[in-house]
């Protein structure tokens, strides 16, 4: 049985030892009611510097600029969809501690349920 325990060992250093768990982004989105719509940070940090972005020529109310939204923390904004509207894609960037590197998550207004 050690044998077989120091195999593994000698395995997993040759390998670069324990893999490192990747990051995955905090982020849903859902609609709320109406042209209402809810980013939640379902994460279990705060994440910083959070901005909110609708696509071309889809009238909204904000605020789409957040400076940290915490764990299990929610922002409501508002997105009208048209027949102007370029897309249904909203971009949602963030940083994962206050003016660090910028990250970005895609994703398509849900429709109303």
């Amino acid at each position: 049985m050690r044998r077989q325990v120091d195999l593994m060992e000698r395995q997993g250093s040759a390998r670069g030892g324990a893999r490192e768990v990747p990051y995955v982004s905090p982020w849903t989105l859902q609609h709320f009611r109406g042209d209402t719509y809810l980013l939640t940070n379902s994460g279990t940090s705060s994440e910083y510097d959070v901005n909110i972005e609708l696509p071309v020529n889809t009238p909204g109310h904000g605020p789409f600029d957040h400076e940290q939204i915490d764990p299990r923390s929610s922002v409501k904004f508002m997105a009208i969809r048209t027949m102007a509207s370029s897309s249904d894609e909203v971009t949602i960037t963030w940083s994962r501690e206050p003016s660090g590197k910028q990250l970005t998550w895609k994703t398509v207004l849900p429709r109303k349920s």
